[in-house]
């Protein structure tokens, strides 16, 4: 499983748009 499959699957649980936030502005 990709770094970003668990990150996606991780949002979801935690609150999807918040974690999916501070997933993709770690990723800048």
């Amino acid at each position: 499983m990709s770094t970003r499959q668990m990150a996606v699957n991780g949002g979801e649980h935690l609150g999807g748009r918040a974690s999916m936030a501070l997933f993709l502005d770690s990723e800048r």
